[in-house]
């Protein structure tokens, strides 16, 4: 029999309607910009290559750029939902979705490609963006890019948008394709539409997208074709230590309802996406029964991220998971969890993932936040040391830290972007002395 303390048992029976409204409440705040917030917006498919879905006027850009703090805004923007050729998790051919900002009268400086961090839920995709108010992370990145004389493109991943399937999370190795696939299509875009981008391409991306923007430059680097190599890469909290501190801080224990929330709601997204795409990992192996079925259970329903993140985090309050996630993975793999033992199957598949022990050559700008308890800064402060062993120097790679102990993984989205920007703007020079 499952003993439960005092608090859970004050929580269960006689605050659960509490909890729901304070989970709700915490976790809309919470999970707004990371892609994890309940916004419905139905899109039909389309059956062409792209179509024009609307324009950001340049009279609202420009106001709220100027409660963001954000550089001068210098045109409006037209976004269009784009279909294009990829490959699956197999390697096999496939048609992904996405979403691509053009400025107003061309986008001279460039490309960027930005990938977003984490969503289950395929109807906040960025292709499924129709206007302000529908998905922050798009909005933040639209005002910080696009509004500026960059194109951006953002693709929606396997799994997201109109891809059928369970998203491959967290494997940035995969996930990369979506982005580099999305590269020409986007530029044809920009081209149709008469106002071509530039020929400077920029890689960024937070949290999830942080890492699979890593992994995009490192591909693009070996990529022979004219225009793809990388002007510059600016990844951003990203877990480039996939089985090494990401997988240790994940187990420490936390007094944050909501890191507690998102905790559960990524290792069961991580646990449902594996065992949907990967042969040999049955989640029974790794979390105690209750939780090993129901995740699957609730991440098959086509929930809102903030729906489903509510209900694991009141499962994992109903078998004792308070401060810590432990009590909701199986003792065998919380020990492969701390040592990072490769013979468990999903230990290997998130090193297959890791992304920091290379040497890059693309300038690179790695932001994070000191005080990120969602994505450790060691992923950042190991990636750079590592690139160091590799001899990159200042010169190719410096680390960003963004130091404001109000800001959490989340609220430090626009300060994050802010410094890729600039870092696009001005190179090293722009963002020298980091962010205080």
């Amino acid at each position: 029999m499952l003993l439960i303390g005092r608090r859970a048992l004050e929580i269960l029976f006689c605050g659960v309607e509490h909890l729901k409204l304070r989970v709700a409440s915490v976790l809309r705040t919470v999970l707004a910009i990371a892609g994890l917030a309940q916004v419905v917006v139905a899109v039909q498919a389309q059956d062409t290559p792209s179509s024009y879905v609307g324009t950001l006027s340049l009279e609202t850009v420009r106001a709220r750029h100027a409660r963001g703090g954000l550089p001068h805004a210098t045109s409006a923007i037209d976004f269009y939902k784009v279909r294009y050729p990829s490959t699956d998790v197999k390697g096999l051919p496939t048609m992904l979705t996405g979403l691509v900002l053009i400025p107003k009268g061309g986008a001279p400086k460039g490309l960027v490609v930005y990938f977003h961090g984490t969503m289950g839920d395929r109807h906040f995709s960025p292709s499924r963006f129709t206007g302000w108010g529908t998905n922050g992370e798009v909005e933040w990145v639209a005002l910080a890019f696009a509004a500026g004389g960059y194109e951006v493109a953002m693709p929606d991943y396997l799994g997201l948008g109109d891809s059928p399937g369970v998203h491959p999370y967290p494997d940035g190795d995969i996930n990369s394709r979506s982005g580099i696939d999305m590269i020409e299509p986007a530029r044809d875009v920009a081209a149709r539409a008469g106002a071509p981008a530039g020929p400077g391409l920029y890689i960024t991306g937070y949290s999830e997208g942080g890492a699979v923007a890593m992994w995009a430059v490192r591909h693009l680097e070996q990529d022979v074709r004219e225009g793809f190599r990388p002007t510059l890469a600016a990844p951003m909290s990203g877990p480039y230590d996939l089985s090494g501190a990401t997988a240790r801080s994940i187990l420490t224990d936390t007094n944050s309802l909501e890191d507690l929330a998102i905790r559960l709601y990524l290792l069961g997204y991580a646990g449902y996406s594996a065992a949907s795409n990967f042969e040999g990992i049955q989640l029974d192996h790794y979390f105690v029964p209750s939780f090993a079925s129901y995740a699957p259970f609730v991440f098959g329903q086509g929930l809102s991220d903030e729906r489903t993140a509510e209900k694991l985090l009141l499962k994992g309050v109903q078998v004792g998971a308070l401060q810590s996630v432990r009590r909701v993975l199986g003792r065998k793999f919380q020990q492969a969890l701390a040592a990072s033992d490769l013979s468990d199957p999903f230990i290997a598949e998130l090193a297959k993932n890791d992304c920091y022990d290379w040497t890059p050559h693309t300038p690179m700008l790695l932001v994070y936040l000191t005080t990120d308890t969602v994505v450790v800064p060691a992923n950042t402060e190991e990636a750079v040391d590592a690139m160091r062993h590799h001899l990159a120097d200042e010169s190719l790679v410096r680390a960003f830290p963004i130091v404001n102990p109000r800001l959490d993984h989340i609220s430090a989205v626009p300060t994050a972007l802010l410094a890729a920007r600039r870092f696009f703007d001005l190179g090293f020079e722009g963002v020298i002395g980091g962010s205080n």
